[in-house]
């Protein structure tokens, strides 16, 4: 078996194909591809592709990654330039390496990403209300969770997931924050919760979300996944 890192893009229209049709697509491209996918053993055997964070619906990005399995070797710029000949637009493969047999998955390996939201060009300040809000000592975000077993929307201060932040221009916010199994902010809810502060709920999904980066943590500062 040999364990390969693919990084992607998905932009475009496809920011509306949820994660699981984002599944059947790249299973269908490396048939079609024929690329050797390992597939599991058992009663349902399924392909060993698994990726980095699954990205929300309507959000785009330009760095996402998949951990694949294959059955023999395949040299990594044959199976990009292969993935990419079938993929449909707005689906691009960008690398390829080889991992070792023994290697940490990219999805326990995610802490962090950088997402660029650009607001609606309505006539707003929005480099204030954004700094307002986030420079609050709490931020709270109502998350569905767990209490005595059963399932409630929950009150949660998530001041502390939201690592850097800054308005580049009048409409656009560079913002870095968790992302991963352990800790994980979701960029829509923290959304909405802004848009109830200034007062415009109505103005929700109004924005444009595109994820720059995904991280893993080493040393202490946050590094590429390849």
């Amino acid at each position: 078996m040999i364990n390969k890192r693919i990084g992607f893009t998905k932009t475009g229209i496809l920011k509306f194909i949820g994660h699981l049709d984002l599944l059947r697509t790249f299973q269908r491209a490396f048939r079609r591809a024929e690329v050797p996918l390992a597939y599991s053993q058992g009663f349902n055997p399924h392909p060993l592709l698994s990726f980095a964070n699954p990205l929300a619906l309507g959000m785009t990005s330009e760095d996402e990654y998949a951990d694949i399995t294959l059955e023999t070797e395949m040299d990594d710029q044959e199976l990009v330039q292969r993935m990419n000949a079938v993929l449909p637009p707005g689906l691009s493969l960008t690398r390829c390496v080889s991992l070792p047999e023994r290697y940490e998955t990219a999805m326990a390996l995610v802490t962090a990403s950088t997402y660029r939201i650009t607001f609606p060009s309505f006539d707003f300040n929005w480099s204030d209300a954004v700094n307002t809000y986030l420079s609050q000592d709490q931020i709270m975000v109502r998350r569905l969770g767990k209490v005595r077993g059963r399932k409630q929307w929950l009150d949660v201060d998530v001041k502390s997931l939201i690592y850097q932040y800054e308005m580049t221009d009048d409409c656009t916010l560079v913002l870095t924050c968790a992302c991963g199994s352990t800790l994980n902010l979701k960029v829509d809810s923290l959304l909405e919760c802004f848009y109830a502060f200034i007062g415009h709920p109505e103005w929700l999904h109004e924005e444009t979300i595109h994820r720059t980066h995904l991280y893993q943590t080493v040393e202490g500062q946050f590094a590429p996944l390849m």
